[in-house]
């Protein structure tokens, strides 16, 4: 069995289409359909179902991501074998939600590749934790960081932790910038701009308003923090969101924080995750030891 083939596949078991497999890979889309013919053949099962516009996992397809794991593993494993000290390369996977994308991992991420710039990032954008669960099972994420108010459902490895203020913010020029101690009840009154109130930190908001007797009705929801801080540069209004995604926009000019009355006590923490049965490649012990010592040296994020 080519090694070759497994990657191909996992790849394409990503991707869910061939001609995006090759070009990821390098190969043709002829390429990429003779080896995972060959490994079919090999396995005696049918890995995928072909459709009009790409193609998906049969069951025994999804049965065989952990094995085709492990063999990976087993094999850069054994490519590093005696590689002491030679610089880290390797593209890494990062499942993530989209204030992390948006606002935190690019910094991150430009860091660390000051020090290895032969890492390569590919961040996807998900915000249901039970994904992030199955794509550190199956080794199609290396990493996911997640931002909670709560107990995770996550149930892999946390190798980076760090605490997260939230803030209420308006446009710099709207009347609450330059007041002091607004009570919570006028702040929610104005016009509300609001990030998802199913998920994360959004409905533990919510649900620390409602036990103090107050409700919001926003004028617009959405599920992307920048599209929340557009709306509020362009039409004004107020929101609710973590500090590290308004930093710029408070430090420019852009946008003030509402000295509020009363501090909600909305504490949250940002996580970093990862597979402990899976082999640690030096990629991935890079950006671990980045992230272990943005944690030791309490980074504020």
């Amino acid at each position: 069995m080519e090694i070759r083939n497994v990657r191909t596949f996992m790849m394409a078991a990503e991707l869910k289409n061939f001609t995006k497999t090759g070009e990821a890979l390098g190969y043709s889309q002829a390429s990429v359909t003779a080896q995972i013919k060959q490994l079919e053949n090999q396995l005696g099962v049918r890995l995928f179902d072909r459709l009009k516009n790409g193609v998906i996992l049969t069951q025994e397809g999804r049965n065989f991501i952990p094995y085709a794991v492990s063999l990976i593993n087993a094999v850069e494993e054994a490519e590093h074998f005696g590689s002491g000290d030679l610089e880290p390369e390797g593209t890494l996977v990062i499942d993530t939600g989209t204030s992390i994308s948006d606002n935190l991992l690019p910094e991150i991420i430009a860091d660390i590749s000051n020090d290895w710039p032969k890492l390569r990032f590919r961040v996807k954008v998900m915000d249901d934790a039970e994904m992030y669960n199955t794509e550190l099972d199956d080794g199609t994420a290396d990493f996911a960081v997640s931002i909670k108010a709560s107990t995770e459902l996550v149930r892999h490895q946390v190798f980076g932790e760090f605490s997260c203020k939230t803030v209420f913010i308006c446009r710099s020029d709207d009347e609450l910038a330059s007041r002091k101690k607004v009570p919570l009840k006028e702040i929610i009154s104005h016009p509300f701009v609001t990030t998802d109130r199913v998920e994360n930190y959004g409905h533990d908001f919510e649900r620390i308003l409602q036990s103090k007797g107050l409700f919001i009705d926003p004028v617009a929801e959405f599920s992307s923090t920048t599209a929340v801080m557009n709306i509020i540069s362009q039409r004004g209004g107020v929101t609710f969101l973590p500090e590290y995604v308004v930093r710029t926009g408070v430090n420019n000019g852009t946008f003030a924080v509402i000295d509020a009355e009363e501090d909600i006590g909305l504490n949250l923490l940002i996580r970093f995750y990862r597979n402990s049965a899976r082999w640690v490649s030096p990629a991935m012990k890079a950006f671990m030891d980045h992230i272990k010592s943005m944690a030791d040296n309490d980074v504020q994020l």
